[in-house]
């Protein structure tokens, strides 16, 4: 069974749901079935949703950032992010804690702006690309594995893997290495040591030259309950 929902290949997400809870992930990978796609208003899923739209509205078509575009965009946040809210909210009804909900996901896109106008010579790479590859297993059988940068940047001489978390968890590898697959506060850490992995296999495909002799970061945007970048230095 767990071969036959194999098809599309898994995900980071779908990878730690399965090592952390495999009932779940038989729920939501198998049967399909998402505790939250019935909640009225702009769930967890939805503002996570909304949140990467914006993000990913603002940079688009943007390699090279200046000043200028950092400080357009500040006055533009409200509009983006409501662009973003009709992509992404666009079938449902918005009732009054959604309203409060956008203005802090305005909020928390104004602090990543804030934090990005500061980091020197930001160049954007990729956003929410996939980058997949093919995973040989015994007896000749192979499986797809996946993931969807949120960004991909670069800046001095360093390729940053990013993801922007609405939720909470830790992003410091563990003294304890092994724990990264048992323990489920590591489960950000397992995702972003499998996007380094995932990009290695890839990269040669995507750009065979961008990727020689950088240093690479895997790191997340923490938003639960301020804007913290936090990275996992991989070399």
């Amino acid at each position: 069974m767990l071969f036959r929902s194999a098809g599309k290949g898994f995900s980071a997400s779908g990878l730690s749901t399965y090592i952390y809870c495999p009932l779940k992930f038989y729920f939501e990978q198998i049967a399909k079935i998402r505790s939250d796609e019935d909640l009225i208003g702009i769930n967890p899923m939805v503002f996570g949703r909304i949140l990467h739209k914006t993000m990913e509205l603002i940079y688009s078509g943007q390699k090279s950032l200046t000043p200028d575009f950092f400080n357009k965009v500040i006055s533009q946040i409200e509009y983006y992010v409501d662009q973003a809210t009709s992509l992404e909210y666009s079938s449902r009804e918005l009732y009054g804690n959604d309203y409060l909900l956008i203005k802090v996901i305005e909020e928390l896109v104004g602090k990543i702006i804030a934090i990005d106008k500061e980091t020197p010579t930001l160049q954007i790479l990729n956003l929410e690309e996939k980058f997949s590859f093919v995973h040989p297993l015994k007896e000749g059988e192979q499986i797809l594995i996946k993931g969807i940068f949120d960004r991909l940047d670069f800046t001095n001489n360093t390729i940053r893997i990013l993801d922007y978390k609405t939720g909470s968890g830790n992003v410091s590898i563990p003294k304890d290495v092994s724990s990264v697959f048992t323990n489920s506060d590591n489960k950000i850490v397992f995702q972003l040591l499998l996007y380094v992995y995932i990009l290695s296999k890839t990269s040669p495909e995507k750009n065979n030259t961008l990727f020689i002799n950088k240093n690479v970061i895997a790191g997340a945007y923490m938003l639960k309950k301020n804007v913290d970048r936090k990275s996992t230095r991989l070399n």
